[in-house]
């Protein structure tokens, strides 16, 4: 089993009752599969078409291509946003939506590179000082490209913004999931 699936469903069960999850950015569905082997009613949202089919194949689980206006309000309790909101056109609109659609007490989980952080700062001095006109986060190198940046300052404003109050929020090191093959 996927690993950060597991660990994303074990963050859930810790923090609120079993009932209505929605994976927004669902990709392959593995998340989706281990909430629904653990009995959660599971939803997903993945605009790929192949993703969407895979999410579906694999998990089991209806898998949306769209979030917008889908979903009755306070329909969730826990609703994933995982390594996807740098990638979104209207990350605000789709903060609003899921501040509608989560329950009252209903958790938002969310993880986000810190563009803020050492990596970018560092990266973009380097891509800069070797004359590229281009930075770390949007490094033509692979898709989908993030169109966003975020820090923790920034997150916090836009989730302020559309009330979701912040009962945890940690900034750690991440990985990179993505060689770079020589292309730096």
């Amino acid at each position: 089993k996927n690993l950060r699936a597991v660990w994303i469903v074990n963050q859930a069960e810790s923090i609120v009752r079993k009932g209505r999850m929605l994976d927004i950015g669902a990709g392959r569905g593995e998340t989706l599969r281990v909430a629904r082997d653990r009995s959660w009613d599971a939803v997903g949202i993945e605009p790929s078409i192949k993703f969407a089919n895979r999410a579906r194949e694999y998990s089991g689980a209806e898998v949306y291509e769209s979030l917008e206006d889908r979903f009755p309000s306070e329909s969730f309790d826990f609703v994933v946003l995982g390594g996807v909101i740098e990638h979104l056109y209207n990350p605000n609109e789709t903060i609003r939506e899921i501040s509608r659609i989560l329950k009252p007490g209903g958790v938002l989980f969310l993880d986000a590179p810190n563009e803020s952080g050492l990596y970018f700062q560092l990266g973009n001095l380097y891509l800069k000082l070797s004359g590229r006109d281009w930075v770390v986060n949007l490094a033509p190198t692979f898709s989908p490209f993030h169109v966003f940046g975020f820090s923790p300052s920034s997150l916090r404003k836009l989730l302020s913004k559309h009330d979701l109050r912040i009962d945890q929020f940690r900034v750690y090191g991440g990985e990179s999931y993505v060689s770079n093959n020589g292309l730096l």
